[in-house]
C-alpha cells in the first residue's frame, strides 16, 4: 500500500511542478518572482480551499495557524 501511494505522490508531484517549470524556462516568470508570490499564494490557496469545502470556519483556520 506504501509502495501504491508513494507513486501516487510522486505522479502528482511532477504533474503540479512541470506547469511552473516550463513557465520558468521559457522566461515567463522569474524564480525571484515567484519567491515575492509565494506568501500571496499560500492565503490565496487558505481562502479557495475555505470556499471550496464545507463551513468550518475554526477547523479552516485551526489547520492555518499550525501550517503557517
Amino acid at each position: 500500500m506504501f509502495e501504491f501511494r508513494a507513486h501516487l505522490f510522486m505522479a502528482f508531484g511532477t504533474t503540479f511542478q512541470v506547469p511552473v517549470l516550463l513557465l520558468v524556462r521559457m522566461g515567463f516568470v522569474t524564480v525571484e518572482k515567484l519567491r515575492e508570490a509565494r506568501p500571496y499564494a499560500v492565503v490565496g490557496a487558505f481562502v479557495i480551499g475555505a470556499i471550496f469545502t464545507p463551513p468550518d470556519v475554526v477547523r479552516n483556520s485551526c489547520w492555518r495557524c499550525r501550517c503557517g
